[in-house]
C-alpha cells in the first residue's frame, strides 16, 4: 500500500479507503481523479462490493463454480448479459496457439452483434482438440438455454491453466446460480470471476454525454503480463 501511495503521489485527490471508510467500497482500494488534460473522471480499483456500477441495459454476475482447485471460494465464472442484441466487436490473439474459445468468437463474432459473454477463470481450455470446442459450445449452449437466447448470440472467453480438460460437470452444475445472480450492478462481481495471477480486480466506470443523450461505459480487463505476443491469451 505504501509504495502505491508513492507511486501515485503526484496525482489530485487520492483517498484511501480501508473497511467502509469510503461509502460503496469495503477491504481496500483507492479513488484517483487524474489532472485535467490527462483523463477526466474517476478510475477505481481494489475489490467493490457495494458499488453502485450500472449500464442500463446490461447485466453481469460472478460466481464459485468451483473450477480453481486451490480456494474453492473464489469466483471463477462470469456473465455478462445484454436485454437487447448489441453491437460488438473485439480483438484477437495472433499466436499460432488458441484456444476453443478464440476460435469460436472468431467465426460467431462475424455478425456483428452479441448478447452476451460467459467467461471462466482458472483452466484456458487451450490445447484440448474437440473436446476442448464441444466444451466451448456447450457453455454458450448453457447460456443460450438459460437466458433465451440464440446459440450464435453467446461468446465464451476462459482462462487460466493451459492443457488439461475444461471441468465442464462444474460449469453445468454452477449455470442457475449464475443466471440467478445477475444483477445491474454485479460487474464487481465478474471482474472478480475473471483474475487469475492477477493481485485485485481491474474495472473502470465512466458517464457522458452525446448531444442530449446520456450514457455509460464500463471496462473490465483480467491479466497483467499475458499480453506479449499481440495479446497473446490475454482475456479483456
Amino acid at each position: 500500500m505504501k509504495n502505491m501511495e508513492k507511486m501515485l503521489s503526484h496525482y489530485s485527490d487520492i483517498s484511501v479507503c480501508t473497511g467502509k471508510s469510503v461509502s460503496g467500497c469495503e477491504l481496500f482500494g483507492k479513488r484517483l481523479r487524474l489532472p485535467p488534460g490527462e483523463y477526466r473522471g474517476e478510475f477505481f480499483w481494489g475489490v467493490f462490493k457495494d458499488m453502485e456500477t450500472v449500464c442500463k441495459g446490461f447485466k453481469a454476475a460472478g460466481v464459485a463454480a468451483k473450477i480453481k482447485k486451490d480456494d474453492e471460494k473464489k469466483k471463477d465464472l462470469g456473465l455478462i448479459f445484454s436485454e437487447k442484441p448489441a453491437t460488438v466487436a473485439a480483438v484477437f490473439t495472433r499466436n499460432k496457439v488458441q484456444a476453443a474459445p478464440v476460435l469460436l468468437d472468431k467465426e460467431r463474432i462475424r455478425s456483428g452483434m452479441a448478447q452476451a459473454v460467459i467467461a471462466n477463470s482458472g483452466n484456458a481450455n487451450c490445447c484440448t482438440g474437440e473436446q476442448g470446442m464441444r466444451d466451448a459450445v456447450a457453455m454458450s449452449d448453457y447460456v443460450s438455454s438459460g437466458l433465451k437466447l440464440s446459440q450464435d448470440s453467446v461468446l465464451v472467453a476462459s482462462t487460466g491453466v493451459i492443457g488439461k480438460p475444461l471441468p465442464i460437470g462444474k460449469i453445468e452444475s454452477a449455470m442457475p446460480k449464475l443466471i440467478a445472480a445477475l444483477r445491474s450492478n454485479g460487474f464487481s462481481d465478474f471482474a472478480e470471476a475473471v483474475m487469475t495471477t492477477d493481485t485485485f480486480p481491474k474495472m473502470i466506470s465512466k458517464q457522458g454525454k452525446a448531444g442530449e443523450k446520456s450514457f455509460s461505459m464500463i471496462g473490465i480487463a483480467k491479466g497483467s503480463g499475458m499480453i506479449r505476443p499481440d495479446m497473446a491469451t490475454m482475456l479483456c
